[in-house]
């Protein structure tokens, strides 16, 4: 079992040169190390391009694009990029940073040919070859470590394996991401990330603060994943025995602000938005997602799916108006604190997605229900709730374009919840309903621009099919013709017991 306490420092491959050897200069040293291995693919120049892709803040990118695999920083900018004594980082990590912001970088370097899938796919081999054994690809012959040198299993190699998984299921096929992601959280695990560890000097406050970034990180993907892909969440709320991360600008200016780490924290997951970074907004409504989820599961369980989830319904609702209001006090926030874009940018985008959990609680995740039995569904309460949230997130889509036009700030994250928003208005044409067919053709048009403007972004298959059913709801065509569609699009991406959503 490995030591819950190891430090980032890793043990380093056997080069046939060094980075001075080959007469490198770099303006982040902290790239040096693994020059030798990329110098016939990629100069120093293009590494550090790629490396200030990386640490691009979406919220500050309208005119420069970011990288969308990139949730949040997880360890501070200023450590990485310093010149004199940056973290001290694997060459696996390293590589990884360059890969992810390779998918993305609009860098000269890229733009021949077939260039950026050569490049990304050589990044992709050392990365791997950096792990070892630790890789789920793992083969002997391909690695550049000797038996020997195997590096010890560290923080670094836990965001690596992440990473890799984070990427691979925002493209096709999503069903190998799992391995990556799977590993990434037994290794977290093994590393007792999900718990505080005592206080005995071994750990500097940076590293300690980084554990607990890695693991929330971690804890929130494994949410969204679970809603992509019609699972349990693999990590439950009550493993989860670690302080809250600090908050964004108090991590990103730690030399200055040390005071910060004696402010009081809350232990375990929270429901309430406390500022404008990742671990603040969305951190908390993963934290409910998981339980939405966990109604909808136990719906599918052979015995227990006849049990009335009233009390479970309720627990939840209470959980998402305290996020809704915590929401609106950090909206009114107008102390400075915050950057105002940013600010709306967060509130615009979180009220959105509380509408889809509203969506997910009261109606069934897959909406074939909806269209099975149409008569029954229309005329439940739930439908009525389901429907008026549906049109509620529709409509903060509105705001969500005004602040964010090119919708840039969290796409590989938002798709999904833009998928279960547009249910309830395909279902609704579908089931015949005239009386909402009238009130949501205008808020059709606004869902089809979102996932154009999201597929322009990052484009996947899932929603490019969604966006045309839209369209024909759009052009009203005759609801035999969309239900025709719409069973066919169901075949493929299911939420029903057994189902696995966008893993196909």
């Amino acid at each position: 079992m490995p030591d819950a306490s190891s430090s980032t420092t890793n043990q380093q491959p056997a080069f046939t040169a060094s980075a001075a050897t080959l007469g490198h200069h770099c303006e982040y040293p902290v790239l040096n190390p693994i020059l030798p291995c990329i110098h016939e693919f990629l100069t120093p120049e293009s590494a550090c391009a790629l490396l200030d892709h990386y640490f691009t803040d979406a919220s500050n990118s309208m005119y420069q694009s970011a990288s969308p695999f990139v949730l949040t920083f997880i360890f501070r900018k200023a450590s990485m990029l310093r010149t004199e004594s940056p973290r001290s980082t694997s060459p696996a990590l390293l590589t990884a940073m360059l890969w992810v912001a390779s998918q993305t970088a609009d860098i000269e370097v890229m733009h021949s040919g077939k260039a950026r899938k050569e490049i990304c796919d050589k990044l992709f081999a050392v990365c791997t070859s950096f792990l070892g054994p630790l890789s789920p690809d793992y083969s002997s012959s391909s690695s550049l470590l000797s038996l020997s040198s195997t590096p010890p299993l560290t923080l670094d190699e836990v965001i690596t394996l992440h990473l890799i998984g984070i990427v691979i299921s925002g493209g096709e096929p999503k069903i190998n991401s799992l391995k990556w992601v799977h590993r990434a959280i037994d290794l977290a695990r093994s590393l007792k990330l999900n718990q505080e560890l005592p206080i005995t000097g071994a750990l500097s406050i940076e590293e300690i603060e980084e554990r607990r970034r890695v693991w929330w990180w971690i804890f929130a993907v494994d949410r969204h994943l679970a809603l992509s892909f019609n699972q349990r969440p693999a990590i439950t709320d009550a493993e989860c025995h670690v302080y809250q991360p600090l908050d964004e600008l108090s991590w990103q200016e730690l030399d200055t602000e040390l005071s910060a780490i004696l402010c009081p924290r809350y232990l375990g997951p929270s429901l309430k938005v406390t500022g404008d970074g990742y671990f603040e907004y969305m951190l908390p409504l993963m934290t409910i997602l998981g339980d939405v989820l966990d109604i909808h599961q136990r719906s599918y369980h052979p015995r227990f799916s006849t049990i009335t989830d009233f009390m479970a319904i309720e627990i939840t609702e209470a959980a998402l108006r305290e996020y809704e209001l915590s929401l609106a006090s950090f909206a009114n926030n107008k102390t400075g604190k915050y950057s105002t874009d940013r600010q709306q940018l967060v509130c615009s985008y979180m009220t959105y997605i509380v509408h889809v959990m509203y969506v997910l609680l009261y109606g069934p995740c897959d909406p074939t229900a909806m269209t099975e039995t149409p008569n029954s569904w229309i005329k439940s309460d739930e439908y009525a709730k389901c429907m008026s949230h549906a049109k509620s997130a529709a409509n903060a889509i509105t705001d969500i374009l005004k602040s964010d036009p090119d919708m840039r700030f969290m796409p590989y994250l938002f798709g999904i919840y833009l998928l279960h928003g547009s249910f309830p208005f395909l279902s609704a044409h579908v089931a015949q309903c005239v009386e909402e067919n009238m009130n949501i053709l205008h808020l059709c048009e606004t869902m089809i621009h979102a996932h154009e403007v999201c597929l322009a972004t990052l484009d996947t298959e899932y929603q490019r099919n969604v966006r045309n059913m839209l369209r024909s709801v759009q052009l009203n065509e005759r609801p035999q013709v969309v239900q025709a569609k719409f069973l066919k699009l169901l075949k493929i991406y299911r939420w029903t017991g057994g189902g696995t959503g966008l893993l196909v």
